[in-house]
């Protein structure tokens, strides 16, 4: 190939973006900015899900664990020493910190 055709193609070049780089720099102004509300948009959508899924789960493992907690205080009434393991054992399940 010629470097006379390189160099006139460079100087098209040039020429096209010193008569359309306002219109350019608009268009890829308006891309940033578009892209930067979609941004924040999906972040607080995705923040109000998650924080809806957290309280929905913690209600679950509560009704959960209150449930079984129940079911162990009424089968072990008679013998202190294996509802407390049984508790600490339930609590590891659930990663709470031991009650006992």
């Amino acid at each position: 190939m010629n470097l006379a055709f390189f160099k006139e193609l460079g100087t098209a070049i040039v020429k096209h973006f010193s008569k359309n780089g306002p219109t350019y720099a608009k268009v890829f102004g308006g891309m940033v900015f578009a892209s930067a509300v979609t941004a924040a948009a999906c972040h607080v959508a995705y923040k109000k899900l998650e924080d809806k899924h957290r309280k929905e789960d913690a209600e679950k493992y509560k009704a959960e664990f209150t449930k079984r907690l129940k079911e162990l205080e009424k089968r072990y009434q008679h013998n202190e020493y294996l509802l407390k393991k049984k508790i600490n054992e339930l609590c590891e399940e659930f990663g709470i910190e031991h009650v006992c």
